[in-house]
């Protein structure tokens, strides 16, 4: 136990191993911001794809995280190891990893998107291919669900930032996708030929509905 100030002390009961700083890991191909109420904000770089090679990116959980005692403030106690708290930022609870359903303060997917605490200071070459096909099988679900929230009214307003990502990552073209989105703004109505916004699904000078194919307007049936 040391004493901090005249009412304030710490008890801590990990070993120096526990205690150690613990690195997260990421194939996720977008920069990401993870807020985590005990330990704070950890950024990670983006990891695209690249020339027949997968960059990965880590971030390092420093130990000194505390809570309070039965509530009391003046009272810190230290039982959570740096590793625990690495696994629950990215949405794996202590517990969880033991079998039982216990909450994470991270309530999040991103152990689906290819975050993971590595065994070892380095990324082996199966966790990093665990990593990527785990991410692979979210996007595939995500491109799933972009599509649904789409097909409603074919507003790429309606469709996730996620799936956007799943779906340039996985190299499928959609109307919706990110890809499509910034490469092509704007759109050729099919019937007049003006100038409309890539994505409206009514021609602002004809009235015609307009549908996409492809990453292509077109009109209904053609």
């Amino acid at each position: 136990m040391t004493l901090l100030a005249a009412e304030t002390e710490v008890l801590n009961s990990l070993t120096p191993a526990q205690s150690a700083p613990k690195m997260i890991c990421s194939v996720y191909p977008e920069s990401v911001d993870i807020m985590h109420t005990p330990t704070g904000t950890h950024s990670f770089e983006a990891c695209p794809k690249g020339e027949g090679e997968y960059r990965f990116a880590m971030v390092n959980v420093v130990p000194g995280m505390h809570k309070d005692l039965a509530g009391l403030g003046h009272i810190k106690i230290f039982d959570t190891s740096t590793e625990d708290f690495a696994w629950d930022v990215i949405g794996i609870s202590k517990a969880a990893r033991k079998g039982s359903k216990e909450t994470p303060n991270t309530s999040s997917d991103w152990h689906k998107r290819g975050y993971f605490v590595p065994v070892g200071d380095e990324p082996t070459p199966k966790e990093l291919k665990d990593a990527r096909t785990r991410l692979a099988k979210w996007c595939g679900i995500q491109v799933q669900q972009g599509d649904q929230e789409y097909s409603a009214r074919q507003q790429i307003s309606d469709v996730s930032s996620a799936a956007k990502v799943a779906a340039v990552y996985l190299g499928v073209e959609r109307p919706w996708a990110s890809s499509n989105v910034s490469n092509a703004e704007k759109a050729k109505c099919p019937r007049c030929l003006n100038d409309i916004n890539f994505g409206a699904t009514i021609c602002t000078f004809c009235q015609a509905s307009i549908f996409y194919k492809d990453g292509k307007a077109t009109l209904a049936g053609k």
